[in-house]
């Protein structure tokens, strides 16, 4: 995939954001943690945009990214049902979403 927009939901303290701006993608990402914000704020490129706020409640352009992150979010979230629709709604036309959830044990 050839660098695009790019948007990290739950962007933590930004690696992924780092790596995504390094290879040449267009970064946003938004954080509902304060302190997360606030060290990524000092820590990354001006150049990578970044929110605080719920991911459910900003306003961002419909049809704008070609990549969507959930890393270890969607699992920590009341609805994540409705955060994927709204992921779906701002993807491009060929966009694509990418979810990583934590492992949990299994009880035997």
């Amino acid at each position: 995939m050839k660098p695009g927009r790019v948007l990290d939901v739950g962007f933590g303290l930004g690696a992924f954001l780092q790596e995504a701006h390094l290879a040449g993608w267009k970064t946003e990402g938004i954080e509902s943690s304060s302190a997360a914000y606030d060290y990524s704020k000092k820590a990354l490129s001006s150049e990578v945009l970044l929110r605080l706020g719920d991911f459910a409640r900003v306003n961002l352009v419909r049809d704008s990214y070609d990549l969507i992150c959930f890393w270890d979010v969607l699992a920590h979230v009341e609805d994540p049902r409705a955060y994927l629709l709204k992921a779906r709604s701002l993807l491009s036309a060929n966009g694509i979403i990418v979810i990583k959830t934590p492992i949990r044990p299994t009880k035997r």
